[in-house]
């Protein structure tokens, strides 16, 4: 599987292509980000239910140290 085609797909909302790609994959690009934190940055919502089922790590930060939530709110 495709990290990158995973974390392109959360953050650009597309919904149907995370439900295909998404395993509970936690790895990260090149900032730090994992494919939640893309949903979570871009607010899309339906990749970001699909990736918390699978089991996405909801603690895990970007190099900043910004989580899922912080940047949801931001």
């Amino acid at each position: 599987m495709s990290t990158l085609a995973l974390i392109f797909a959360a953050s650009g909302h597309h919904t149907e292509c995370v439900r295909l790609l998404v395993n509970g994959n936690t790895d990260e690009d090149e900032d730090g980000r994992t494919a939640l934190l893309w949903a979570a940055s871009q607010a899309h919502t339906g990749c970001l239910e699909l990736l918390i089922q699978a089991n996405a790590a909801l603690d895990a930060m970007d190099e900043d140290g910004n989580t899922a939530l912080m940047l949801t709110a931001y």
